[in-house]
């Protein structure tokens, strides 16, 4: 592909980006957690750190971008937008931080399945690239047998709109989790050291949720399937980039959220907090079995071929162990608010990015043509177009909501 058209497609891509979530981000702002966010922002802004809350990398990247605004500038070309600005300053740098939050994961995407798919003999690979990077922004759990009642509560959704600590973090999580996949058996590095070191601090301080599960998965990898190979494990890379910068970090947020005068705990309540948003455990491990419907058949079908990559181990891994944490820990106080599920919708997120990956790659290999006259190849597409349906559904009722969080 030459320069132009090379040019041609990252403008596109970032166009269609930029204009199917970017919209989506502009109808949150004054509803679901944004404005609480927000209001965060401001008290940052005012008095330099927020005394209760852990995860605090939004409100300064707010307060940052608000900074960078020319205001002064805009302030001088009417007193309507300096009206706009004075009133809506801070909404306007959250909106600019979540679209370029959506197009850091949309080109960290876009790059990976590049690197995956380079070998293979593929027209148009930056444009099917493209549009599977959409594919995977826009998935939702399979929620036909409960629409319209229920779309979220009790579903893992990998895509969820209404929270932007979610869609800040989530950048950060996929370069940490291929961060570690590609340095688990390599040579130590400092460079890698390093850049690992900063994605693990801003994830935690965007939302910790990720960093609360990926330290046990590593162990449940290394136990499951390396135990026979522990002289060949990149121990430096993970005892002190990752280990002690993950501990650290989650140290300090434990000593925020949970001492002093705020009186939550964390307690062992098994399916206590999803049983808040289902009517049953039967109904939450249903909703979860749709949730994933996808992931898990790419993992039965091939499983023999796929279970060996590093990526599909830590994946499942990182999932049964957010799983854990998702169906019986729970704050004893914010019963009800479920968040240790955030790591269940991170680690669902992953699991449809590597096997989209692994299908893709297993599809081109056979030859597209001859892969779409095959039995699994059918049960897969239409379980993946389920998946793409129903999260197409959600964006659209989401815009359409006057609330941010559609149940």
């Amino acid at each position: 592909m030459n320069n132009r058209s090379r040019n041609i497609f990252f403008i596109v891509f970032s166009v269609v980006i930029i204009a199917i979530f970017g919209y989506v981000m502009f109808h949150q702002l004054k509803i679901g957690d944004y404005p609480q966010h927000i209001e965060w922002a401001r008290e940052y802004a005012e008095k330099g750190y927020l005394y209760k809350l852990p995860h605090t990398l939004f409100s300064k990247l707010v307060v940052i971008i608000r900074a960078l605004l020319p205001a002064n500038i805009l302030v001088r070309v009417s007193v309507f937008a300096k009206q706009v600005y004075d009133i809506k300053s801070y909404e306007i740098s959250a909106l600019i931080l979540m679209v370029f939050s959506y197009l850091a994961t949309a080109f960290i995407l876009l790059k990976r399945l590049l690197r995956e798919w380079s070998e293979l003999k593929i027209k148009n690979l930056r444009w099917i690239t493209g549009l599977t990077a959409l594919v995977i922004l826009l998935v939702g759990p399979v929620f036909l047998f409960t629409f319209p009642d229920r779309m979220y509560l009790g579903y893992i959704v990998p895509n969820p709109y209404h929270n932007p600590t979610y869609v800040l973090f989530r950048p950060f999580v996929l370069l940490i989790f291929f961060g570690i996949t590609d340095n688990l058996f390599a040579r130590w590095s400092w460079r890698q050291s390093f850049v690992m070191v900063f994605l693990i601090v801003c994830a935690s301080l965007a939302k910790p949720s990720f960093n609360l599960t990926i330290l046990p998965a590593i162990g449940l990898l290394i136990l499951v399937f390396y135990k026979n190979k522990l002289q060949n494990i990149n121990w430096l890379f993970l005892f002190g980039p990752v280990g002690v910068t993950t501990l650290v970090v989650l140290a300090s947020q434990y000593i925020i959220n949970y001492s002093g005068n705020r009186g939550d705990q964390i307690i062992f309540a098994p399916f206590k907090a999803v049983l808040t948003q289902v009517p049953n455990v039967p109904s939450a491990l249903l909703f979860a079995f749709l949730s994933i419907l996808f992931p898990l058949l790419v993992a039965i079908l091939y499983w023999k071929k796929i279970s060996i990559r590093i990526s599909f181990q830590l994946a499942w891994a990182n999932f049964l162990v957010s799983a854990f944490y998702g169906y019986f820990i729970a704050e004893k106080i914010n019963l009800s608010s479920n968040n240790f599920w955030w790591g269940l919708m991170i680690g669902s997120f992953i699991l449809f990015v590597d096997s989209i990956i692994f299908w893709g790659n297993e599809l081109c290999e056979n030859g597209i043509n001859i892969g779409f006259r095959s039995w699994k190849t059918i049960i897969l597409a239409s379980t993946l177009m389920m998946h793409l349906v129903c999260g197409i559904v959600y964006y659209f009722i989401t815009l359409q909501s006057p609330v941010g969080l559609v149940v």
